[in-house]
């Protein structure tokens, strides 16, 4: 007989966030970083209940990219991936108030698309590539200048 979880028995039972971070790291899900603002309850959850993909550690193939695009590449790379092989069921999204870290992407995008381009020994990012579109950025610029 298989037991769930509601939302409040994991509260009850798991004091903090981070601890049940903890918990599925310990149940072998390759986890983003708990600081970063993707690992929210809902997250959490939807990744114990198999809502929500990420990868198992034995699953997760990690491939060399040192010149990294930014995120948001990344991220269009996965999700155009997930559209290859038909899991945009997965749940998987991404906006710009819930994003992981960029090497835990990477991670995802080489586990599930090893031969991508960003890993090929030749590839160089172009400068659009390379380009944060970030208005507090630009801001920040033209206030300190």
């Amino acid at each position: 007989m298989k037991s769930t979880l509601d939302v409040n028995d994991v509260q009850n039972r798991i004091p903090t966030l981070e601890i049940f971070h903890r918990a599925l790291l310990k149940n072998n899900f390759y986890m983003p970083s708990f600081n970063s603002s993707i690992c929210s309850k809902e997250f959490m959850l939807k990744v114990k209940d198999g809502l929500f993909w990420v990868p198992k550690f034995e699953q997760v193939m990690l491939r060399p990219c040192p010149m990294s695009p930014k995120k948001e590449l990344i991220v269009k790379a996965i999700l155009e991936r997930f559209e290859e092989i038909n899991w945009l069921s997965t749940g998987w999204t991404m906006d710009a108030a819930c994003q992981a870290n960029k090497d835990w992407l990477l991670a995802v995008l080489s586990t599930l698309h090893p031969s991508h381009r960003y890993f090929a020994k030749e590839y160089m990012p172009t400068p659009e590539e390379l380009r944060v579109i970030d208005p507090s950025v630009s801001l920040k610029r033209q206030v300190n200048n």
